[in-house]
């Protein structure tokens, strides 16, 4: 019985020292799973532990750039140089455990996004409806929250620093 309960109480310890994705949180304007932006990876990878995939992007704003995935979150860094390991600009999430403190995310409503939430402001542009914290300036970073059409949802969510 001592046994039985010293390996519970161990694998307990165990399971609150390895940082749980399904946990993870979204902080509006800062970043997600614990990173912010500005964060280099190696910062991240120190706190969280190493990505389940990274891959090389491309586009044609930013050039190539690094792509880490943990679990449903898809975390954004300026391509390293041989002295860095890049800084992250951009957190990306369609996954339903991200939450904010106040339980926002994937699967919320947009009520309930604007009755939790603080300085946001809904619109529909080009077809497209989304609720942003943050202005959408040059340099500035924003927090973007998609809401279906059909649904009323949020869909996906976005901290990040604007581009242009």
């Amino acid at each position: 019985m001592r046994l039985l309960r010293y390996i519970l109480l161990a694998a307990v310890a165990a399971s609150l020292a390895v940082p749980s994705v399904a946990g993870a949180s979204i902080v509006p304007q800062r970043g997600m799973l614990g990173g912010s932006l500005g964060m280099t990876g190696a910062q991240l990878q120190a706190r969280i532990g190493p990505p389940d995939a990274v891959r090389t992007q491309t586009s044609e704003i930013l050039g190539s750039y690094t792509e880490y995935r943990y679990g449903e979150v898809y975390v954004s860094l300026f391509m390293a140089t041989p002295r860095s390991s890049g800084r992250i600009f951009n957190f990306f999430t369609r996954g339903r455990s991200a939450r904010t403190a106040s339980g926002v995310g994937v699967g919320s409503t947009e009520a309930y996004l604007r009755a939790r939430l603080r300085g946001e402001r809904c619109l529909t542009e080009g077809g497209f409806r989304r609720c942003v914290i943050g202005q959408e300036l040059p340099g500035r970073t924003v927090t973007v929250f998609g809401i279906s059409r059909t649904t009323n949802r949020v869909t996906n969510i976005t901290i990040g620093r604007v581009i242009d």
